[in-house]
């Protein structure tokens, strides 16, 4: 076993070099595929794979890099413990990045919140644009208090669904942060229950379908 560990073969640090640049490559595309799919490889293979097919270009330098320093290490160390570490270090960031990519931790990332509510989350997606910034939305299913507790903690206030607009003869328009959930989500203002917050966050509550649909948008 110390033998196997401490190798210096050139031989078996090309192996070593070539194992940390393949494991690394995959950890970044499983991390990217279940941050776009709020922790589900499923619902990110899709919209993860299109991350990669625009920006994994840019990991092939920094691949080539890790490889080369495994290759110079293993010569140092031993092929096998670069190897072993390796495989153990890139097995803890995949965890993590399970671990910090669901809909509840997304969230608590984006309005800058540790401590939220335990709401069941049944949609989560995220939408990049060049220069805006990348928009998030959430569908959380929840009863009226666990809504409550939830716009509390996120720091929403309630805002009207309409408003008075001032001119000769009175009128009413939609609230912009309204109309920017609308456009967002399509849903019908019936019987909805419209927040905002000052971190960016427009929810809609919906007591008939006890759904809370939140969006957060950095430029909003």
């Amino acid at each position: 076993m110390r033998l196997a560990l401490c190798n210096r073969e050139p031989r078996v640090a090309l192996r070593a070099g070539a194992l940390v640049a393949f494991l690394a490559g995959l950890v970044f595309a499983l991390s990217v595929i279940l941050d776009e799919g709020g922790g589900s490889l499923t619902r990110g293979w899709e919209p993860g794979c299109g991350y990669l097919e625009f920006y994994g270009i840019f990991m092939i330098p920094i691949l080539t890099l890790a490889g080369l320093v495994a290759v110079g290490l293993s010569r140092l160390i031993g092929g096998g413990t670069v190897m072993l570490v390796a495989t153990i270090g890139l097995g803890s960031v995949l965890i993590h990045s399970a671990l910090s990519s669901t809909p509840a931790a997304q969230l608590a990332r984006a309005t800058g919140l540790s401590k939220l509510p335990d709401v069941p989350f049944e949609h989560f997606e995220k939408r990049h644009t060049f220069g805006d910034g990348t928009s998030y939305r959430w569908i959380a299913r929840c009863s009226v208090d666990e809504a409550m507790a939830l716009a509390n903690a996120l720091g929403l206030d309630a805002i009207p669904a309409s408003r008075e607009r001032a001119g000769a003869v009175s009128a009413k328009s939609k609230h912009p942060a309204v109309e920017d959930w609308r456009q967002v989500f399509d849903v019908d203002f019936d019987g909805l229950s419209f927040y905002v917050g000052d971190r960016g966050m427009i929810g809609g509550y919906s007591p008939r379908e006890q759904r809370f649909r939140l969006y957060w948008w950095p430029t909003s």
